[in-house]
């Protein structure tokens, strides 16, 4: 394994435009990885690795959790390579991405998202796609020679995906031409579907039409950011007002504070998941931003009156073995 060298964490940030948002998401597929895939099939996900002559180190995150080691990996994700160079540690090797490519990262094999050579940060924006027996999670990330930016992990609620998966893992290892049809098939499936919160977070738009300018901003950073800790004073350089008078715009014309509302947000979101999916509490109290459960379920009470377990256990649901955090090592 690579020798570690000390490096500063990046702590996570979320994306300032819209690029970090759903729709952002649906044309990448669209209009970049789907032609891809008509052109190279599964061979898009699978490149070579090779030595390199350049000095590689982890580059050490901080997104909820400290990221500073190769883990192994949970559930499988493929993911691909919007624009940049990306150097990433899977399974021992290190694999190296250009623009256009792709790379997949089975479940159970170590895994460490980015890589240093020499010192510099290779900038790079990707997507990726983390295939979960409930359905998919996607995330886009961007890696700049200053900052690590992540959207919020969209969770699409379809458990065909996983089925899918595992015909693409069979066919691949036959060699056959079903596996392009397969992965093909995955993310095209990604187009018809939802994520958990995209209705209500639309509906919150059409409801911010008559609020301050500088309030809508604050507002939007919000929604792209759910389950990322933005500070105030993120919120407020990015409204282009004091963190005062960020407050008063949120108390008067919303009768709340920046992180009632965020809560708020959170909570509802949150109840969406348990009533539509089977995830585990702990994975939920994750993709809403929160690293303690203890904690999820205090604010979910305060919320609501009744705690999440309420929820879950109202109703007859299968056993679910996915109830620790997920903590992804992040595409």
């Amino acid at each position: 394994m690579t020798k570690m060298k000390p490096l500063k964490p990046l702590m996570v940030a979320p994306f300032e435009n819209e690029d970090g948002e759903w729709h952002s998401i649906i044309a990448v597929i669209r209009h970049q990885i789907l032609p891809s895939l008509m052109k190279y099939g599964s061979r898009l996900f699978l490149p070579s690795s090779h030595p390199f002559g350049a000095n590689l180190y982890f580059l050490p995150l901080i997104d909820g959790f400290k990221v500073f080691r190769p883990r192994r990996q949970k559930l499988p994700e493929f993911i691909y390579l919007l624009s940049g160079q990306r150097y990433l540690w899977v399974n021992g090797k290190w694999l190296k991405l250009v623009e256009g490519q792709g790379a997949f990262v089975p479940e159970q094999v170590e895994y460490f998202p980015f890589g240093v050579a020499n010192g510099f940060l290779l900038p790079c924006d990707s997507l990726g796609l983390i295939v979960h027996p409930e359905g998919g999670i996607l995330v886009r990330t961007r890696l700049t020679e200053v900052s690590y930016q992540r959207s919020v992990h969209f969770f699409v609620s379809e458990p065909i995906l996983m089925q899918r998966y595992k015909d693409w893992r069979l066919n691949l290892t036959s060699h056959t031409a079903t596996a392009d049809e397969i992965i093909f098939d995955i993310f095209g499936m990604l187009l018809k579907l939802q994520p958990i919160g995209f209705t209500l977070i639309s509906d919150l738009k059409t409801q911010m039409l008559n609020l301050p300018f500088a309030l809508k901003r604050a507002i939007n950073l919000l929604h792209r950011a759910y389950n990322i800790s933005v500070t105030i004073t993120q919120l407020s350089h990015y409204s282009f007002v004091s963190e005062v008078q960020l407050y008063r715009l949120f108390r008067r014309w919303l009768g709340i504070s920046p992180y009632g509302y965020l809560t708020n947000l959170r909570m509802k979101i949150a109840k969406e998941f348990l009533t539509k999916t089977l995830l585990g509490i702990s994975d939920i109290a994750f993709l809403v931003g929160y690293t303690s459960r203890s904690m999820f379920s205090f604010n979910f009470h305060k919320a609501f009156g009744f705690f999440p377990a309420a929820v879950r256990y109202s109703k007859l649901r299968s056993f679910n073995p996915f109830t620790s955090p997920m903590k992804f090592a992040h595409p």
